[in-house]
């Protein structure tokens, strides 16, 4: 990296040339006092001047930048020459920036007559970002210049820098901002920024929403790119020993053989719970993961848990685990200089969840399990930061929480800085993580190491990261039981203090300087594997995506349920089915205030609660199961209601019709048939008057075997574009009834 001088003023003093940068268009200065510029459109011009006037005899030259850095990605760079006659494209030459021993950049120019004025053209068609103060002319003999412009450029493939470190391109350009769902990602993002330095050279692209970070981490190369296309990155592959790209994708889609690539998937998600994405957004993960693991040469894995999945989804043994951290945690220790705990350990204040409102962060079920302990006389607070995120799913929490009475109990924070983050959660009971799903878990970290105890998910990786230094939901995915340890961890204070004590020493294990450290190691890793990799390879197969055969959902109200033995009735016979169903019960809220029925409940492996009196809840209740829990190649609902007019029996005929029928997109059953019919086209009238009368009940659509297909799989069951698909569809069977056997 060249030094940084200060230039009092720029002049001509015998064979030097100093002269001074004058933006005229297509450039901004990010930092005054570092000489930090980005380049905002093609054409970036600088005039150079000199205080004392300008006039430069013909001659040879070499050319620097004075106070430069990142000179390397001014590959492109050119001249224009003033002799008398203006600025124009025949007396401009280009400026080939060269690497010199020192690891200083300079080009070598030959200047055919006397220059009245000079203007600096840094690059073309490229948003970058570089250091300059000034430019310094130092004039050669010819013969000297010669031998200059004779050495040749050093071999940069798989090279290390004269510092002995690794050369590392990080690929940051689909990085959210913060206060747009950045996440995690986000988090992680800054941490690399801050550590990778250490351990190598780094250059990173990022998009423009991103430039703040140029001046933010001065000791990382950045490029502000309009793209990350091949053609943006390509000198920059030239550059690096290593190109790493960790945000759950990999571009460009072309990356030239040479180039080594260190690749991190943040999780697999979509292969444990695809339901919770749309059929276009699993293809392309699918697509877009598919790739990644292929063309890397290593890979690394947050945790065990996620290598594990590697291995298991796609046959991947070359993978290095590399946990994370918590990050705003530890800058808070490292400016305090020591740890500090709770504020006030002793007092009752709120359970915290940091988490951005996606489906699989599970907040329908806390916000459930708040009204199952405030309906039955137990008050806990529930702050939920970040869900400004998510706008469309915060609404629907929103909703959820008015229609079960919850709302003075449940409190929806937006986007909250690092600092309010760590207020919050000192200033927490505790901290309560019921997620579906983990790659890591980056607030367990931050929590244990500021002494705030956890309840969490009994998932795998939490486990993996938690270990004995939290308390687990007994069944995340059922409301009823998740409240009554929700009361257990808010009331146990002797327990939580020593969750705090495990917590502070099982924290000290996640550090951002060692998981930078290990990310480095794995570029060499894949580096140095390189040798042994044939360019041409084929890859093991892709398993497919975890899917059950059927989900199925049972609305129960209060009004058609007697006994609680009726309940454990039906749970027998739907178990009857077979492993392969997928069974969640959707439960009238009113059942709340029995506690023989809430034990009943609670032993249920999936569970839903609504408020029956309102049509609104009971098809908010069936849209949750579409978009949460319906993980199978087809789905049901079934009114307990009307449970005579379905058995065990009945939906194994109607799986097997469908099976046996691909086209078809639904199955019902119906009076009267003798054999499986196939459907025919409903008229316009009929279409009409169907939609029509099924709105009016809720968009709930009860008895009918679905295939998760096309719209039966986005438009999810209780929207209206569910119905409507439903009504115009007229590929379907008809299957005769079968003896009900509830």
């Amino acid at each position: 990296m060249a030094k940084i001088i200060s230039i009092p003023r720029f002049e001509i003093k015998g064979r030097r040339i100093l002269l001074g940068l004058k933006p005229r268009r297509g450039l901004r200065e990010i930092d005054r006092q570092k000489n930090i510029w980005a380049v905002t459109d093609d054409d970036p011009q600088f005039t150079l001047k000199s205080r004392f006037g300008l006039r430069i005899p013909a001659g040879h030259y070499r050319l620097s930048v004075v106070g430069g850095r990142h000179i390397g990605r001014l590959t492109n760079a050119s001249l224009y020459f003033d002799s008398g006659r203006g600025f124009n494209e025949r007396d401009r030459i280009n400026v080939p920036f060269k690497e010199e021993a020192g690891g200083e950049y300079a080009a070598y120019i030959k200047i055919e007559q006397d220059v009245r004025s000079l203007r600096f053209d840094p690059t073309e068609n490229g948003r970058i970002t570089f250091s300059a103060q000034g430019v310094l002319l130092e004039r050669m003999s010819e013969s000297a210049w010669h031998v200059a412009m004779s050495r040749p450029i050093a071999e940069r493939a798989l090279r290390l820098s004269n510092d002995g470190k690794l050369r590392l391109l990080v690929n940051l350009f689909r990085l959210l901002p913060a206060h747009k769902g950045a996440g995690g990602a986000g988090r992680l993002a800054l941490a690399f920024l801050r550590y990778l330095p250490e351990f190598s050279n780094v250059r990173v692209l990022v998009a423009s929403h991103n430039q703040s970070l140029v001046s933010e981490f001065p000791d990382v190369d950045f490029v502000v790119a309009g793209t990350e296309s091949y053609s943006e990155l390509e000198d920059h592959f030239q550059w690096c020993d290593c190109y790493f790209d960790f945000l759950n994708a990999l571009r460009p889609t072309y990356i030239p053989r040479h180039v080594v690539v260190l690749s991190c998937l943040l999780d697999l998600q979509h292969m444990r719970l695809p339901t919770l994405f749309s059929s276009g957004e699993l293809a392309a993960r699918m697509r877009e993961y598919g790739y990644a693991v292929d063309r890397a040469d290593r890979l690394v894995a947050i945790s065990n848990y996620e290598r594990e999945n590697l291995e298991f989804f796609y046959g991947k043994t070359n993978v290095s685990v590399v946990p994370l951290s918590g990050f705003a945690a530890e800058d808070f220790i490292e400016e305090q200089g020591k740890v500090f705990g709770r504020q006030n350990p002793n007092r009752q204040t709120y359970l915290l969840y940091p988490a951005v409102p996606w489906a699989h962060k599970n907040h329908e079920t806390l916000i459930q399990a708040a009204a199952v302990l405030k309906h039955t006389g137990r008050r806990v607070q529930f702050v939920l930061t970040n869900t400004d995120s998510h706008p469309v799913n915060k609404r629907k929490l929103q909703n959820l929480s008015d229609r079960l009475d919850v709302s003075d109990c449940v409190e929806f924070k937006g986007y909250v800085s690092e600092p309010e983050l760590i207020e919050l959660m000192r200033n927490s009971s505790g901290l309560v993580f019921p997620s579906l799903y983990e790659g890591f878990g980056i607030p367990l970290a931050d929590a244990m190491k500021l002494g705030v105890p956890v309840l969490a998910s009994k998932i795998p990786a939490i486990v993996e990261i938690c270990a004995s230094a939290a308390m687990y939901l007994e069944n995340h995915r059922n409301s009823i039981s998740m409240a009554e340890d929700i009361w257990s961890f808010w009331t146990d204070e002797q327990r939580k203090r020593e969750l705090v004590t495990e917590g502070w020493s099982r924290g000290q294990l996640f550090s951002s300087r060692r998981m930078a450290n290990e990310v480095v190691e794995a570029a060499k890793l894949a580096v140095s594997s390189r040798s042994e990799r044939s360019n041409s390879y084929c890859s093991p197969p892709i398993r497919e995506p975890q899917k059950n055969l059927l989900s199925l959902l049972l609305l129960v109200e209060e009004r058609d349920v007697g006994r609680v033995e009726d309940v454990e009735a039906v749970v027998q016979t739907m178990s009857s089915l077979g492993d392969a169903i997928d069974l969640t019960i959707a439960v009238d809220a009113a059942f709340l205030q029995n506690a023989d029925f809430r034990r009943a409940f609670a032993a249920v492996a999936k569970l839903i609660i609504f408020d029956s009196t309102t049509t609104t809840s009971r098809q908010a209740a069936v849209e949750e199961f579409a978009r949460r829990h319906n993980s199978s190649d087809f789905h049901m609902v079934i009114d307990w209601g009307n449970r005579e007019a379905i058995s065990a029996a009945q939906i194994a005929a109607l799986l097997q019709s469908l099976r046996h029928n691909p086209s078809a997109k639904y199955a019902t059953s119906e009076q009267g048939l003798k054999d499986v019919v196939i459907g025919g086209a409903p008229s316009e009238l009929e279409i009409i008057d169907r939609f029509e009368k099924m709105r009016g009940k809720g968009n709930v659509i009860p008895g009918v075997v679905f295939r998760a297909e096309g719209n039966f799989r986005d438009a999810h069951h209780g929207t209206t574009q569910f119905l409507s698909a439903y009504c115009s569809e007229n590929a379907f069977v008809r299957v005769p009834t079968a003896r009900a056997d509830f």
